[in-house]
């Protein structure tokens, strides 16, 4: 049997009403993903300049990590530390603003480490130089304490 062409059938399909709801919570499920990369975003350079500020922190920290080891001992006089090796001065460290200032044979590096205070410790074993930050607070060690010459006596050594 044949079907005419004005004959009535069945087609099974969604409403007006059914396709805006559909299209409603898929507009808000596309905003809340939009929204949610940005705050991820937003996160992740939060997080990038906290990595590239602890870098920089790190390879300030070993610089002068560098510089002490190869120290015998220090002095803490009138907020400049003396570095000295075989009993002579041969470098100082001192705080300018918030930086570091680290003088080496009549040549000056600036460390640029934000520094809230400085301060030494003397001991029996190793002398340990305190820098605190506004972060965090380094800690450095010499290898060998060794006598240290009066103020008088202080000279650099030339190298």
């Amino acid at each position: 049997m044949k079907k005419s062409l004005f004959e009535k059938t069945n087609i099974k399909a969604s409403t007006i009403i059914e396709l805006l709801i559909v299209m409603i919570i898929s507009g808000i499920i596309i905003g809340l993903t939009f929204e949610g990369i940005d705050i991820f975003h937003k996160y992740s350079r939060k997080i990038s300049n906290e990595i590239m500020l602890n870098d920089n922190l790190l390879k300030q920290y070993l610089s002068l990590n560098t510089i002490i080891d190869k120290s015998d001992s220090l002095t803490f006089d009138n907020k400049v530390v003396f570095l000295y090796r075989k009993g002579l001065v041969f470098g100082k460290i001192y705080r300018d603003n918030s930086n570091l200032l680290v003088n080496l044979s009549n040549m000056t590096d600036t460390l640029p480490i934000k520094i809230a205070s400085l301060n030494v410790c003397l001991g029996v074993l190793s002398d340990t130089l305190i820098v605190e930050t506004e972060t965090i607070t380094l800690v450095f060690n010499t290898i060998e304490q060794v006598v240290i010459p009066t103020k008088k006596n202080i000279y650099y050594e030339n190298n």
